[in-house]
């Protein structure tokens, strides 16, 4: 039979970091597809449907799984800097 092919990628971007590698929060390819049930127009559009739907819920976790990781990471980062408030014997 025949399906809709849906193609995306999605780049996240700090712009709050200055050089491209660390902007870079999250970039990843998806392909979703799904079937025509008819073949018209409106069959088509149906089956693009369908596969946005799937392609949006997958893209929404991986985002936030991405963000996260991001604001995990940073924080971690500044609990070893100078002047971030934590004491040496504080730290475990």
């Amino acid at each position: 039979g025949w399906n809709a092919v849906l193609a995306l990628v999605v780049t996240l971007i700090d712009t709050n970091r200055e050089t491209m590698p660390t902007k870079v929060v999250f970039q990843k390819n998806y392909r979703v597809a799904e079937p025509m049930f008819e073949r018209t127009p409106k069959g088509l559009a149906e089956a693009m449907s369908r596969a946005m739907e799937r392609a949006s819920a997958e893209i929404t976790t991986d985002v936030y799984q991405a963000a996260r990781q991001r604001l995990v990471t940073e924080k971690q980062q500044m609990k070893g800097r100078p002047g971030s408030g934590e004491s040496p014997a504080g730290r475990r």
